[in-house]
């Protein structure tokens, strides 16, 4: 299952931003539910760097789907009511993606 996981995790890149991937590794999972809005969804969230000796920016390939892309601190997000809630949820876990992963619970 790993190896499909990290297969999307590069084919999805590619294919809403063009950007290729390297280094992909699983970075958490999180159950996001809010019962008010009959919403659930369990989200996979997958980590990995721009390989940037295949490529440049990241790109809006899907702009129907997307407003854009842009370089945010992680420490600068926006307030998390305005936030992709498995994003939220992934900051309320105390996840951050420039720590190592093997260390976090």
């Amino acid at each position: 299952m790993a190896a499909h996981l990290l297969g999307c995790a590069c084919r999805e890149m590619l294919e809403e931003a063009g950007a290729p991937l390297q280094d992909i590794c699983l970075a958490s999972v999180v159950n996001s539910i809010r019962l008010e809005e009959q919403y659930h969804y369990v989200t996979i969230i997958m980590r990995g760097r721009l390989d940037r000796t295949r490529s440049g920016e990241p790109q809006n390939l899907e702009p129907e789907k997307n407003e854009g892309w842009t370089w945010t601190r992680w420490d600068e997000f926006p307030p998390e009511e305005q936030l992709f809630l498995p994003l939220a949820g992934l900051r309320q876990q105390g996840y951050h993606p420039f720590r190592d992963t093997q260390t976090q619970h």
